[in-house]
């Protein structure tokens, strides 16, 4: 058998833990740059009246944002799998109530 290497550290990372941490001081030190700058992302809420028809077509035009990219294949796909899981595991419990 060929013989294991000595493992250097054993947090998850591989031993990268300063690089992570520099990362996200990284990171932070951008967000704090533009917070500073004032160009940093402010939440814009609704600007219309609740109830009138700019204020749904707004909401409308923010909600097609969040809506998936998928195709519509990949969509069907990934139901007929999830619905083949299903099937199978229901099959194993019949299966099994049917062996006691």
């Amino acid at each position: 058998m060929a013989k294991k290497k000595n493992r250097k550290s054993r947090v998850s990372n591989g031993g990268r833990q300063k690089a992570h941490i520099n990362r996200e001081l990284n990171r932070q030190a951008k967000f704090k740059k533009k917070r500073d700058d004032g160009t940093n992302y402010v939440y814009q809420p609704n600007p219309y009246k609740k109830g009138t028809k700019k204020y749904y077509d707004e909401k409308q035009r923010r909600a097609e944002k969040n809506k998936s990219k998928k195709s519509e294949y990949a969509t069907f796909t990934s139901i007929m799998a999830k619905l083949e899981n299903y099937l199978s595991s229901e099959k194993e419990k019949f299966k099994k109530k049917a062996d006691k």
